[in-house]
């Protein structure tokens, strides 16, 4: 039987327990590994079910294109395109009930590649292996379930949060052990492409829930993208504090590592410098009052790659000598991977050592200013005493004289 689209918003059961599902944006892909092949007809129609009623309103909700792998590949052994699809695609749904032997090799191929991973298992079966770091959802196919959204919002529960890990799981087979396809533990090689490259980091913005830190010589690409206007707005949302740290334009660090090359650039990556802090000003004051965002410049020591880092993931590309950045590699890990806490460490030193071009804050966040106290003539008032405009309005007392305070008190017995 082919499959039909369907959608849950045009079912009341579900828009009731589900809310209006919002279908803009990029979606995901989701590919699922079900049963729908078995020689068994009871099975491929449990399996058929449990696609309609369940997996791809679910999917659909979340903005994933899903598709059943037997339906993409149909009639073909375990081949490269589905190995490829196992190993790119964003999320992978498998079923392992009844036992199906096809299904359960491409989990375990999904398992050894560390791919953010769900089990669905009709309840009262029993999984069979150990599950190691994957996602388990039960479901009921029974007459009241099908007619309630409760399978397709826990399904939708547990996809954020996978989602809200924000890259690949650890495999679990052993500690250091590296997943299949990857070159270490979740660090994998950054595929550079221009805009490509920018709308990925942009999309790694977004999904920042705590800080965003960039750091390179200007950091100029990011401020003057287009949708940079949108990522900041939803930083703001989200309560974001962003970091930038880039170069002083005098910084020696600078001179060696261009002007000893390319002297006639040095006075193009300066200005690219002021015209990347101009751009973030100005990118921040569109945003409104509510965004944290803190620029500061490094005088002696240099940022040595361009680098993005968020709560969730960092992307870096080192500056080399012996190549154009252009064409130097590009690491990308999740938070899980050590090189995301030693390039945490890095930012974090490189900062405190650097001092602040400019700040915004958000309205909350904010002191009120502090006012100076107005001399009247004839009243003896303390020298330099500054009040707040909190207590402003409270009468002045007489301060106590502590061994801390001697130089003040000197102050105050002049005439």
């Amino acid at each position: 039987m082919a499959d039909q689209g369907y959608n849950p918003g045009a079912y009341p059961l579900f828009k009731s327990g589900l809310g209006d599902a919002s279908w803009t944006g990029r979606q995901k892909r989701c590919l699922v590994l079900d049963p729908s092949h078995d020689a068994n007809p009871d099975v491929r129609k449990h399996a058929d079910m449990l696609w309609r009623h369940v997996i791809e309103p679910a999917a659909m909700i979340a903005n994933y294109a899903a598709r059943r792998a037997d339906r993409t590949y149909e009639n073909t052994p375990t081949d490269q395109p589905l190995i490829d699809a196992l190993l790119d695609d964003d999320l992978i749904i498998a079923v392992p009930s009844f036992g199906n032997p096809r299904v359960f090799y491409e989990t375990a191929l999904a398992q050894a590649a560390a791919r953010p991973l769900i089990l669905m298992v009709e309840e009262g079966q029993d999984l069979g292996f150990d599950p190691r770091n994957a996602e388990i959802v039960t479901y009921r196919l029974d007459g009241e379930s099908l007619h309630s959204p409760t399978n397709v919002v826990r399904l939708q529960t547990v996809i954020r949060e996978v989602e809200e890990r924000a890259g690949p799981g650890c495999n679990g087979f052993r500690p250091g052990a590296v997943a299949l396809n990857g070159s270490g533990a979740g660090s994998i090689q950054f595929d550079r492409g221009g805009g490509a490259s920018l709308d990925r980091k942009l999309d790694m913005m977004r999904k920042a829930r705590a800080r965003i830190d960039i750091m390179g010589i200007s950091s100029l690409a990011l401020p003057t993208h287009p949708g940079m206007a949108d990522v900041l707005r939803a930083c703001v949302d989200c309560g974001v504090e962003i970091r930038v740290l880039q170069s002083a334009p005098n910084n020696p660090g600078l001179i060696s590592l261009i002007g000893a090359r390319q002297t006639d650039r040095l006075g193009a990556v300066s200005a690219q410098i002021a015209a990347a802090a101009q751009a973030w000003r100005d990118a921040a004051e569109a945003a409104g009052p509510d965004l944290s965002l803190t620029v500061r410049r490094t005088r002696t020591s240099l940022p040595m790659a361009n680098m993005l880092s968020t709560d969730r993931a960092v992307v870096a590309t080192p500056y080399l000598r012996s190549r154009a950045t252009a064409a130097s590699p590009t690491v990308f890990a999740t938070a899980s991977d050590h090189y995301h806490q030693i390039m945490g460490e890095e930012f974090g030193m490189l900062w405190a050592e650097a001092a602040t071009l400019f700040r915004f804050e958000p309205r909350a966040r904010r002191l009120p200013e502090a006012k100076m106290e107005r001399l009247t003539p004839g009243v003896r008032t303390p020298l330099l005493k500054v009040r707040s405009a909190a207590s402003a309005a409270a009468p002045l007392s007489k301060p106590v004289r502590t061994k801390s305070e001697r130089g003040f008190a000197v102050i105050r017995s002049i005439r």
